[in-house]
């Protein structure tokens, strides 16, 4: 981090990488850095700093107004950023914001704040506090003048660590939120409440932004698509106890009334209906329809020309795969186990597909017409009866190109079956009662590779597809 302590007048202090994986700052930070005390504004997000968080007291930094740390690897020595009482920080404060600030300790501790550090802040406008651990007996006390709430995985755990506590408040009630007449943003994600969802509420028909997924809620509807704000942007629920009832809001009327949606997440909520041939929300560029029951046709999607991300894992739809010309900016599709069958559509004009996953289905014919997604960089199609030769991915460069995982203990294989078309099993064992199957298949340069572990019993499948002299990994399952 460049030392600015120089610039006595500074005001703004912006160093933000880039969200997605582009430029960043790597370097340590020391704890006693001199900043200007004249700063009004410090936004040092998405990085990669590390060292300790500088002195952002009001004693050291009394204008300070506006604070942005969020991803970052700030060390342990940071973990005391919210002390009680939060007089530390100047009380006009108001934008605050250190999700994912600090990694997880290796026994999967996290930054902790405790409520009382959240309390006494009187026009903070907004407050993003994903993946920090707020301790105490109740939902924090914050300000009413809040315009954007996020607080996500307040309570989940960590990669490879022990789950983290979960704060007693999530045993209560969902908070009332309103009384926050200028709520826009609400993001509650994975904070494990486990008591009535929230069904209604005045707060619901203000938001633009409401995320409610990964909750463990007892009991209690969804909201109805009625009860939000036409002009919602961004609605995601489910995840986990959603049961529905005869009253509970159906699938379609969220497509037919909330006509301004991009995004829209609604993953295990057991609607057990068709996907609505309804265009209404035609904005959408996400939709994830994961595990929610669906059934019959997948109907024509030509009219979601912005959707860009299409997920409808996990559901018992008796379809073909609709053809994906009309879906012109889609760059990921996911149809894993959705019951579908017969042969693949047309991929002739389907260039910005980046990510293609079709397997556990019931799809045959040749895999030639996927020459067409000549832009694929991840395929994954295990568990289908496709057949013929595998010449369709001599078109598909970017597939082998793009993923830099090597494995050079294939290079054998490489020297003995890299000319021609080929293939070959072998059969190996573990132990006496699992057998497993190796499929090896070759073009040129290419090679696939498959596993399972005995016909007709599929739990252990994988491909592999390979270039010469990379022998990069694409999927696996």
């Amino acid at each position: 981090m460049p030392d600015v302590s120089k610039f006595a007048s500074l005001l703004t202090l912006v160093i933000r990488g880039h969200p997605g994986g582009g430029a960043k700052l790597t370097n340590p930070v020391s704890g006693n850095i001199a900043l200007p005390s004249s700063l009004t504004k410090l936004d040092l997000s998405f990085n990669a700093l590390t060292g300790t968080v500088p002195d952002l007291s009001s004693a050291a930094l009394p204008q300070l107004v506006y604070i942005d740390l969020r991803n970052n690897v700030f060390d342990q020595s940071s973990r005391a950023l919210l002390p009680v009482p939060n007089s530390k920080f100047n009380p006009g404060m108001q934008y605050l914001d250190i999700s994912s600030c600090c990694p997880p300790t290796p026994t999967g501790s996290y930054v902790n704040v405790p409520t009382a550090a959240l309390s006494g802040f009187t026009v903070l406008v907004h407050l993003g506090l994903d993946y920090i651990l707020i301790t105490g007996n109740t939902f924090p006390n914050l300000p009413t003048s809040l315009e954007y709430l996020s607080i996500n995985y307040c309570s989940a755990s960590g990669v490879g660590s022990p789950r983290r506590p979960l704060p007693a408040w999530t045993n209560a009630q969902f908070p009332n939120f309103d009384t926050y007449i200028k709520l826009e943003h609400l993001s509650l994600r994975g904070v494990k409440f486990t008591r009535a969802h929230p069904s209604s509420g005045q707060v619901f028909s203000r938001l633009k932004h409401l995320d409610l997924s990964f909750n463990s809620f007892s009991s209690g509807d969804i909201p109805a698509a009625s009860s939000l704000n036409a002009d919602l942007t961004y609605l995601a629920l489910g995840g986990s106890n959603i049961r529905l009832t005869s009253v509970s809001p159906t699938l379609e009327s969220y497509f037919s009334t909330l006509t301004r949606l991009q995004f829209l997440f609604l993953v295990n909520i057991p609607f057990k209906s068709v996907i609505p041939s309804v265009n209404a929300a035609a904005g959408l560029t996400l939709l994830d329809l994961t595990g929610c029951g669906l059934i019959g046709p997948i109907p024509d999607l030509s009219a979601f020309s912005a959707l860009q991300y299409l997920k409808l894992e996990q559901n018992s739809f008796v379809s073909h795969l609709p053809p994906l010309n009309g879906l012109s900016s889609i760059t990921y599709l996911s149809v894993l186990s959705a019951n579908l069958y017969g042969p693949l559509p047309s991929f002739v004009g389907v260039t910005t597909l980046r990510t293609l996953l079709i397997g556990s289905n019931r799809l045959t014919g040749s895999i030639g017409k996927l020459a067409g997604a000549s832009n694929l960089v991840t395929l994954g199609m295990q568990e289908n009866a496709f057949t013929g030769p595998t010449t369709a991915f001599q078109s598909l460069q970017k597939l082998t190109s793009k993923l830099r995982r090597k494995f050079v203990g294939w290079g054998v294989v490489w020297w003995l079956f890299s000319q021609s078309p080929w293939m070959v099993r072998i059969q190996f064992y573990f132990a006496i009662e699992f057998r497993y199957n190796l499929f090896i298949l070759g073009y040129n340069n290419m090679v696939l590779l498959g596993l399972y572990d005995r016909p007709g019993n599929y739990r252990s499948w994988g491909f592999w597809l390979f270039n010469q002299p990379d022998l990069q990994r694409v999927s696996w399952y």
